[in-house]
């Protein structure tokens, strides 16, 4: 069962739904025996942090489709050669060292070929203080593709005295109006494993860690953890640095060992799938039903135009196709036509008036008529 504000006689307890026990419930977003909580506005049911298993999703999946391992093992190694996926929706860089400075971030800049209009976003950094083991993750959308070179920089000639280990990702079905969602951080000495845990996230959208142990060790794939281990980046200066990804998670943990450690974690948010639906409206008729369209399509997707499926008649009035407006101004689609979808559309079945024999047949049209029943 569930309990409001997680408070059982007023004592605080943590309380888990029985469907997966990773997943626990959050302060003011449950429900008792499938009731809504009394004076808000619920969501809906089953719980929004149970993964919906019926399928169709409205998000996109979020898949790595390349990554390059980049060591700088001097201050002269500033900028060297990676390969852009044509589909890349977002360029990850992860990056760590022990620096010559102590400073929130290493870089002072980063971007594809020295232009300063295709530079990157700073997304979080871990600083073990005064020790100056650091860990940093930025992020560019849409990266141009094809053969490129990565270039950076820091503030101090000495900040790179030590080397620097940089890791690039490539993935698609992001959002790239707004990629990045929570960030968390872990600053440790000494320690032999480190977690980091973001607030929120949701359907399909990707968790991404990455940890820096200075003369030690990392296990980015560590045992009872569904996390998906990358290729383990080449370290320089016997480090351990690694990097891993879940998705529909929001905590993420890496053994490690050594002098010092720090990590990262950050949601890569999934871009929404955007669908549109056609609708029949049958314009007046006196019987009949219009035809239904159950597909979702796709922005752009192709649409056949339905015919008169469900018989629809106007007393007086021949069926004469659809058009977008019901008075006939907008655009005119016969059956089978096509079109491509960019928005909601309704079609609106358009009348011609009967005359002649068709006017004479619609108004006797199911009338006995010398004792006869007219069929038309």
């Amino acid at each position: 069962c569930y309990f409001w504000d997680n408070l059982v006689n007023d004592v605080a307890m943590e309380t888990y739904h029985h469907l997966d026990d990773n997943d626990h419930l959050i302060e003011g977003r449950d429900y008792y025996n499938d009731t809504e909580r009394p004076d808000y506005t619920a969501y809906t049911y089953p719980h929004p942090l149970i993964e919906d298993e019926g399928g169709g999703g409205s998000y996109m999946s979020i898949e790595l489709i390349g990554s390059q391992t980049l060591v700088q093992s001097s201050d002269a190694d500033n900028s060297q050669s990676i390969t852009v996926p044509e589909n890349a929706d977002i360029c990850i860089v992860c990056l760590s060292g022990y620096t010559g400075i102590v400073a929130d971030t290493m870089l002072n800049k980063l971007n594809f070929d020295n232009d300063e209009d295709i530079t990157f976003t700073f997304i979080d950094s871990s600083l073990v203080s005064g020790n100056r083991c650091q860990v940093e993750a930025y992020y560019i959308v849409n990266p141009p593709s094809g053969n490129q070179t990565l270039y950076w920089g820091s503030n101090s000639d000495s900040a790179f005295s030590e080397g620097i280990n940089l890791y690039v990702m490539f993935f698609s079905g992001v959002d790239t109006a707004d990629p990045v969602g929570d960030t968390d951080s872990d600053d440790t000495v000494l320690q032999s494993n480190t977690t980091v845990t973001v607030s929120s996230i949701l359907e399909n959208d990707l968790m991404i860690m990455a940890s820096y142990a200075y003369n030690g060790t990392v296990d980015a794939n560590p045992s009872g953890y569904d996390q998906t281990a990358l290729t383990e980046p080449a370290v320089f200066n016997s480090a351990g640095f690694g990097v891993a990804y879940e998705q529909n998670e929001t905590s993420m943990y890496m053994e490690t060992t050594g002098n010092y450690m720090g990590s990262i974690g950050f949601v890569l948010k999934a871009q929404e799938i955007t669908t549109f639906n056609v609708t029949y409206d049958g314009n007046g008729n006196t019987s009949g039903t219009a035809p239904v369209d159950e597909i979702d399509y796709e922005e752009d997707e192709e649409v056949t135009v339905l015919g008169n499926t469900g018989s629809l008649e106007k007393t007086g009035y021949s069926f004469n196709g659809w058009n977008t407006s019901a008075d006939g101004s907008g655009t005119s689609y016969s059956p089978a036509d096509t079109f491509n979808i960019v928005s909601n559309v309704t079609l609106y079945a358009q009348w011609t008036e009967d005359s002649g024999d068709n006017l004479w047949k619609s108004q006797w049209k199911g009338k006995i008529f010398s004792g006869k029943i007219w069929k038309g």
